[in-house]
């Protein structure tokens, strides 16, 4: 099940999706008609995870956003018990990538909702998106909200708000 992860691509036809009125998930977040369905086994942080499709567990980060990382006090805790917390124990996977640690970049929906995770950390304020590989602006905008009202990250300036920029000068990855 995890070499079926790699083939699926970035070019998949995009099912609709209704979502609950609460986290509206546009077309272009719509769970992919060639999703897999995974079994959560640990969570790393706020956007990285371990999931076995089938092949046994592997670390999948999740695309477009940067969460802040552990270290980063309160705001990496926070940032990963949020990500528990809306994750249910099943999800539908898609890789679209791998980076450079080789962890499956992926998109993760809950299949009962057909949330993106990745929008809901976004949305909640416990990630912010990864303008140096998205520009997705859907997730963009989700951003601005939680900004202008303040949600977790964006409640009090600092590093944790760019975990981009915290680790090329503390050397983590």
């Amino acid at each position: 099940m995890r070499h079926a992860l790699r083939y699926i691509g970035i070019s998949i036809l995009l099912a609709a999706a209704e979502t609950p009125a609460d986290c509206q998930t546009p077309d272009s977040m719509a769970i992919p008609l060639a999703a897999v369905t995974c079994i959560v086994r640990t969570f790393t942080d706020g956007d990285t995870l371990k999931l076995d499709c089938g092949g046994g567990p592997f670390a999948a980060r999740l695309h477009c956003i940067d969460a802040p990382e552990l270290d980063q006090q309160p705001w990496g805790e926070r940032s990963r018990d949020n990500l528990r917390r809306i994750t249910p124990a099943t999800v539908r996977v898609v890789e679209v990538a791998r980076d450079r640690y080789n962890r499956s970049v992926v998109r993760i929906f809950d299949p009962t909702t057909d949330t993106e995770l990745s929008a809901r950390q976004v949305r909640d304020g416990a990630a912010a998106v990864y303008t140096k590989y998205c520009h997705d602006q859907a997730l963009l905008d989700l951003q601005s909200i939680a900004e202008a009202e303040r949600i977790g990250i964006w409640g009090t300036p600092g590093s944790h708000q760019t975990p981009w920029i915290y680790r090329r000068f503390n050397g983590a990855h």
